[in-house]
């Protein structure tokens, strides 16, 4: 589970807009945690935290706004994560850091006659 719901948001925006982390769980021992843009129902991304299965997944549903730059850049959301066993003792908290690359379009072989389209999805 997170150890905190703001710290891995702060200072993180979608489209110039800041984010809030909403957890959600069920009783099979997942736990989703969905960045909406403050105040809205829009999902920028989704963590799913599986412990029954021992996995993670990150799902990314709209942009997050990177740092101005040349070329491509990453951008790390750390998530403080512990672990709660059957008894209710609590591991040290660790740092679960997911890297979102920021890609630039390219083109390359092109001539002066070319008509190009771009798509940024």
């Amino acid at each position: 589970q997170l150890e905190d719901l703001v710290l891995p948001v702060a200072g993180l925006t979608s489209a110039g807009q800041p984010l809030e982390l909403v957890e959600y769980s069920n009783a099979n021992g997942v736990i989703e945690y969905r960045a909406y843009v403050q105040g809205t129902t829009d999902i920028v991304f989704k963590l799913t935290l599986n412990a029954g299965e021992d996995r993670y997944q990150f799902e990314l549903f709209a942009q997050l706004d990177h740092p101005n730059g040349n070329g491509e850049n990453e951008l790390v959301i750390d998530f403080p994560v512990n672990a709660t066993d059957f008894d209710g003792d609590v591991s040290n908290t660790i740092s679960l850091p997911i890297t979102v690359v920021d890609d630039v379009p390219s083109i390359t072989g092109v001539d002066n006659s070319s008509q190009l389209t771009i798509d940024e999805d």
